[in-house]
């Protein structure tokens, strides 16, 4: 019931805390990996055989030559605005994640923060490194949300320039949430879910 990539998970969760200390190393690492997420892809293919036969395949599914020609002529022939539209969440996470470490020292103040704020620096840099295999970078990058959530939450009032981005995030998403909408319309009845919610007021003021 559970994707065998999600093995990763614990991994990283012990290298956070056994390395999360080193943290000028994964502020570097993690501009670093952002810069090399595009050739990650290439050190997969290179490594591949190193592994357990059960990861072996699962890398071959997302990694293997063809299927990443396929992969790649879906995305080409998507127009540019979508594909631009489509990265605009990633790229706001990385730019939220840039503007937390410039302002790290704020955050060391306010208790619990600082741990979420380490471990969204391990945890981002293995979704950058694995950017090029969807099974995990895509895929994992979304985890970081909530994090990326409390963070934005504990730090709201020490840190006034944060509101900037939560106020962004309608226009980041958007375009994102607006094929989940349409999708969604395609597959069931809008009023479906629109006459819950009368139903529900209904139901619990009278």
């Amino acid at each position: 019931l559970v994707h065998i990539s999600y093995i990763s998970f614990i991994v990283v969760l012990l290298i956070y805390i056994l390395f999360s200390k080193f943290e000028k190393a994964w502020v570097i690492l993690f501009a670093a990996s952002f810069f090399f997420s595009e050739i990650a892809i290439d050190l997969v293919q290179t490594y591949q055989m190193e592994l357990p036969s059960a990861l072996q395949s699962m890398i071959w599914s997302y990694a293997s030559e063809e299927n990443l020609h396929g992969r790649y002529q879906i995305i080409e022939s998507i127009p540019f605005y979508a594909r631009f539209l489509n990265s605009l969440p990633r790229y706001f996470i990385e730019l939220l994640m840039v503007f937390f470490i410039f302002k790290s020292k704020r955050i060391k103040l306010t208790g619990n923060s600082r741990n979420v704020y380490l471990f969204l620096l391990v945890w981002l840099s293995f979704c950058n490194f694995t950017m090029a295999i969807p099974s995990f970078g895509n895929r994992f990058l979304m985890l970081s949300i909530p994090l990326m959530c409390y963070l934005i939450l504990i730090n709201y009032r020490s840190i006034p320039r944060l509101k900037y981005f939560v106020y962004s995030i309608p226009i980041v998403y958007s375009y994102v949430i607006f094929y989940w909408i349409r999708n969604m319309i395609s597959v069931a009845d809008p009023y479906l879910f629109i006459s819950v919610f009368p139903h529900i007021l209904l139901k619990n003021l009278y």
